[in-house]
């Protein structure tokens, strides 16, 4: 579409498009917007001539939009509330008053932090309805479509859409049991995940196929040996206190209880694997007065949890800026 086009789109013509979308009549929306039947018609001909789409088509039970229309509609409704939010309530804006249902996504290393934000958000918010679950193969593109609100992960996006936050630095160990053999030698090589039983967890950071672990680890001539993949880390944890098996995961994951664990620093090849949280959004809701508090808030509390979970003294001589682990 021309820009020169998009100028003579305005306010009005917009919320005539979304009203006959939700009423399916041209009748209601002029009576909600205080418009004639003439003012209707002209303004539904120059937006018909703006998109180049008839709009909507006429049937028996009212004006159905186009695909084209109903797309349009999405993008239309943010923009209509980013202006209800951002110019008629700049100011008095109350995060009490937020009353809608909340989505997240979250690595399965990361799980632990809901608790906290539940906690957080329910004093802030308690007309919020939060819903949390850990990420999966399709939650970017359902940030892009609006059916979640934020995700945290350390993948970059890929797809147009989708506005990111860098939330810091990633921070990953080996473990094993504490009476693993690799405990007695003090450190591990790339050798040793195909000489021991791995487990992985954060499937979609290391258990889908072509995960960067197991390019670096076979480009060294080794291959993965992998025994099995969890969905949640206590299960992860609880099977290593039962056998020789190995983990590459992240300092979040660490269970409070370390009874019968023991920490390793990675090999070096895998310490240049460096990566970052990151939290994710749709552009087009983020700058919205509501999502900019949101992801103010979800950043804070996330912040905040990886600050705790990584000042654990057992911890220090692995994630300290001369440390080893990313």
């Amino acid at each position: 579409m021309p820009a020169k086009e998009i100028h003579n789109l305005s306010v009005i013509h917009m919320s005539l498009l979304k009203k006959i979308v939700e009423s399916g009549s041209a009748g209601i929306a002029a009576e909600e917007l205080g418009l004639s039947a003439s003012s209707v018609s002209y303004r539904l001909a120059s937006m018909r001539e703006i998109f180049k789409d008839e709009l909507f088509i006429r049937t028996h039970d009212g004006l159905k939009p186009t695909v084209h229309c109903r797309r349009l509609a999405l993008g239309i409704n943010d923009i209509l509330n980013r202006i209800e939010q951002d110019l008629f309530h700049a100011g008095d804006f109350d995060p009490q008053q937020i009353n809608r249902r909340l989505t997240v996504h979250g690595m399965v290393s990361s799980m632990g932090w809901f608790t906290h934000l539940f906690s957080e958000l329910a004093g802030l918010c308690p007309r919020l309805n939060l819903s949390c679950h850990s990420w999966n193969s399709h939650s970017q593109a359902d940030i892009v479509s609006g059916k979640v609100d934020f995700g945290i992960h350390i993948i970059e996006s890929e797809l147009a859409g989708i506005h990111e936050l860098n939330l810091g630095e990633t921070k990953r160990i080996i473990v094993v049991h504490r009476d693993h053999p690799l405990t007695k030698v003090g450190a591990v090589t790339l050798e040793d995940f195909s000489n021991y039983p791995v487990l992985m967890n954060d499937l979609c950071w290391n258990s889908y196929a072509g995960s960067f672990m197991e390019k670096i680890i076979a480009g060294h001539g080794f291959k993965l040996n992998v025994k099995g993949s969890f969905g949640d880390c206590k299960s992860l944890f609880d099977t290593i206190r039962k056998g020789t098996f190995i983990t590459y995961t992240s300092t979040l994951a660490l269970p409070d209880d370390l009874t019968d664990l023991a920490i390793i620093a990675p090999p070096p090849e895998l310490v240049l694997l460096n990566s970052s949280y990151h939290l994710k959004m749709s552009s087009q809701n983020y700058g919205s007065q509501e999502y900019a508090w949101l992801a103010e808030t979800i950043t804070k509390s996330f912040k905040e949890y990886v600050a705790r979970k990584n000042g654990r003294p057992e911890l220090q001589a692995f994630i300290s800026p001369q440390g080893t682990s990313t």
